[in-house]
């Protein structure tokens, strides 16, 4: 199983609700999977503090970066060895791809080492901050196989990505079908949300990461 999370705007709240959502589900998260915007500019000691939070209950994290994420965040997220941006890596039978920002920073299109210029799609989890342009069709619940009306994107893509976890857009979430893939759409964590992930079947369930909370926590 997977936490998948994104657009912590470096928010003290968020970290917090994380941390007691990792000792609640002892045992039953494998992995963190985080799409970007982990902190803001002026807030990069947070990246650490993420990293920390989420090896203190000896969890694997992977993540890209967000458009909100600066170089200096984004050096710690190297060093640590958590980012897949333009990178791939295998884990508990699952192989993940990713690409972070938004396109227009430096650091999302000047390869570092170990990045690549191409990456090998087929069959990943792609993980990305920015969703696929365009509006999409979400459904709120996965309920299974996602009927035609939540398709976008036209036809199936032959070596495209299983599936496509993304945030940035923080009042959205759900999922749909984006050229073949299965499209996951995050909602802000920074707003209390996250999602579980069953690796080998895909399923999505959107969860509270504070069932008890009621209101949105605000950015630090």
């Amino acid at each position: 199983m997977a936490l998948c999370l994104a657009d912590l705007h470096s928010n003290v709240t968020a970290l917090q609700r994380l941390h007691a959502l990792l000792a609640r589900m002892a045992g039953g998260v494998d992995l963190v999977l985080a799409a970007g915007d982990i902190t803001i500019p002026g807030h990069e000691a947070y990246a650490q503090e993420f990293i920390d939070c989420v090896r203190a209950h000896n969890v694997p994290l992977l993540l890209v970066h967000g458009n909100n994420d600066t170089l200096a965040a984004v050096k710690v997220f190297r060093q640590a060895g958590v980012t897949i941006h333009r990178r791939e890596r295998e884990m508990l039978g699952r192989r993940f791809v990713g690409f972070g920002g938004d396109g227009n920073a430096p650091h999302d299109v000047e390869l570092a080492e170990g990045e690549l210029e191409e990456l090998p799609m087929a069959g990943a989890i792609f993980l990305t901050h920015v969703p696929p342009a365009g509006r999409l069709a979400l459904s709120p619940v996965d309920c299974g196989e996602l009927p035609a009306t939540f398709t976008f994107g036209g036809q199936l893509v032959e070596g495209g990505p299983a599936a496509h976890i993304c945030g940035h857009i923080h009042q959205t979430e759900g999922v749909g079908i984006y050229a073949g893939a299965k499209l996951i759409k995050l909602r802000a964590a920074m707003w209390n949300r996250a999602a579980l992930l069953t690796l080998d079947t895909l399923h999505t369930e959107f969860i509270d990461l504070d069932p008890h909370a009621t209101r949105r926590a605000t950015a630090r």
